[in-house]
């Protein structure tokens, strides 16, 4: 199919190039790595038929996730943008270039939806995992009530952002969880980077600490070490103990 031809039925084909499955079409949808969803244009009779060509999917393996934790994620998108999945790919079939644009837009989101899904259900098994992890280092030598979990920081955009576990004192300990997949990385990210950035409430009293099990890679440890300190789980209790130690 010629993408000239695509172009004159939707204004939102400013990037298209012809493929052995139809025409792939680039969108301003993004996975939690930040990739852009694509999606496939096919013919289909007098219509359309838009996929997402197992997008989501491929995401969330490129993460290092079980493709199985994306079938929950691929049925709830489905559902709400009234799509069809086999095979972990959505998509959708139009009768007439009418409904191409509605098209495009419901399988990338769903598509950018579902892999969202699949990285949430995987971030928050991490912090089910390490929170009581990171709550019994921390008891070894703070008093229960200075530790604080699921705590509200207002960030420097005014948003509220939710720490895992925090030791409450003259200056806060900020703990958050952090799997080495992109999405948790980016997650924890953003939230640091606005709960401490210079200006916001927090900046001069609270420390933040990125909670890891497994190493990440050098490029993400970098881009985290920026704005917060990386720490493995094993190492909590030290933290703890020497800020304590400091305060003194």
């Amino acid at each position: 199919m010629d993408c000239l031809i695509l172009r004159k039925l939707t204004s939102r084909l400013d990037s298209c190039t012809e493929g052995p499955e139809g025409n792939v079409f680039k969108t301003h949808c993004l996975y939690p790595s930040f990739a852009p969803v694509f999606v496939t244009i096919s013919a289909w009779g007098d219509g359309f038929r838009v996929s997402d060509s197992g997008g989501a999917t491929e995401s969330v393996i490129r993460q290092g996730l079980s493709p199985q934790s994306l079938t929950s994620a691929l049925n709830t998108a489905k559902k709400k943008y009234h799509l069809t999945e086999k095979n972990g790919v959505l998509s959708l079939k139009v009768d007439s270039g009418d409904w191409l644009e509605n098209a495009i837009l419901a399988v990338s989101n769903a598509s950018a939806m579902a892999a969202n899904l699949a990285y949430a259900h995987a971030e928050q098994k991490n912090a089910n995992d390490l929170v009581p992890e990171i709550v019994l280092a921390l008891s070894k030598f703070v008093k229960p009530n200075k530790i604080a979990t699921d705590f509200l920081v207002r960030g420097h955009s005014g948003k509220n952002r939710k720490f895992d576990v925090a030791v409450i004192g003259p200056q806060n300990l900020l703990f958050k969880p952090i799997s080495p997949y992109a999405g948790s990385v980016n997650s924890a990210y953003v939230a640091f980077s606005d709960a401490l950035r210079e200006g916001s409430p927090n900046f001069f009293n609270s420390t933040g600490y990125g909670v890891v099990r497994e190493k990440l890679s050098s490029e993400d440890a970098t881009l985290f070490n920026e704005v917060a300190i990386l720490t493995p789980i094993s190492a909590v209790g030290d933290v703890a103990k020497r800020e304590i130690n400091r305060g003194a």
